[in-house]
């Protein structure tokens, strides 16, 4: 027997946080035009924004939220790029 039942819709969601467009939990809309290196929005997809010194990380990144972790680690290294570390060498166990 089916006690209760709760069914959210798209809209739903986005009400709860606006971040979540059209109920999409990996912040934005996941269509072609914001895909892979055009996430967020195209030519930040390397991570770097158009302010100095300020990098993005997290679901709206690239390559977004569905690969777990990806978009955290992967500014830290564009970071250490712009900084002139090699980041091998300094992720590398002593």
């Amino acid at each position: 027997m089916i006690e209760a039942m709760l069914v959210k819709s798209p809209k739903d969601y986005e009400k709860l946080n606006p971040h979540m467009v059209h109920g999409a939990f990996h912040g934005g809309d996941r269509g072609i035009a914001q895909s892979g290196g055009l996430r967020p929005a195209p030519g930040w997809g390397s991570h770097r924004m158009p302010i100095a010194g300020l990098f993005q990380a997290g679901v709206t990144a690239h390559p977004g939220g569905s690969i777990t972790g990806v978009p955290g680690s992967n500014a830290p290294m564009v970071l250490l790029h712009d900084l002139g570390h090699d980041p091998a060498e300094v992720l590398s166990p002593s």
